[in-house]
């Protein structure tokens, strides 16, 4: 009787974790003008345009997944575009070929270090103390392209 509460407990602390992460939800494009964005490293228009949707997969993992406006996944080559992270504080080598290490600073901030062959760069996300706009910041430099990386976006809950 007693493992049978401990385990429903666990299950239902669990549950509560997920539900509680600020992450989680569809994140809408907003002030797009203000928008700092490095052309020929990144697609401004695409990003301008598309809601990014962040699912819980495990503890601090994260399936992240593109929307078109009209809530269609944005699909390049004819995959979607959609990456399946782990802010672990692990280094991790993605199909880019970069490596990533990813972390979670706090309830509301997360952090990743890229390096490729040409830079690296810090990508930082932070939801609001009202649950209701993500900030992502990115600084350093295009490991594909070596080109400066200075970006600013900010989405809001849907």
């Amino acid at each position: 009787m007693q493992l049978g509460r401990i385990t429903l407990m666990t299950v239902i602390s669990s549950v509560l974790a997920f539900a509680a992460d600020p992450f989680i939800g569809t994140w809408k494009p907003i002030h797009t003008d203000t928008w700092r964005i490095n052309p020929g490293v990144r697609d401004p228009q695409m990003l301008k345009s598309s809601s990014q949707k962040w699912e819980a997969i495990g503890i601090d993992q994260y399936r992240t997944t593109l929307l078109t406006p009209d809530g269609k996944v944005v699909e390049r080559d004819g995959q979607p575009v959609r990456m399946e992270v782990s802010f672990d504080g692990k280094e991790h080598k993605p199909p880019s070929g970069n490596t990533q290490m990813l972390q979670r600073i706090d309830e509301t901030h997360l952090a990743s270090n890229v390096k490729g062959p040409k830079g690296g760069y810090v990508d930082e996300w932070a939801v609001s103390a009202d649950g209701k706009t993500l900030t992502v910041t990115r600084k350093g430099t295009s490991p594909a392209k070596g080109g400066p990386m200075d970006e600013i976006q900010i989405y809001e809950r849907q």
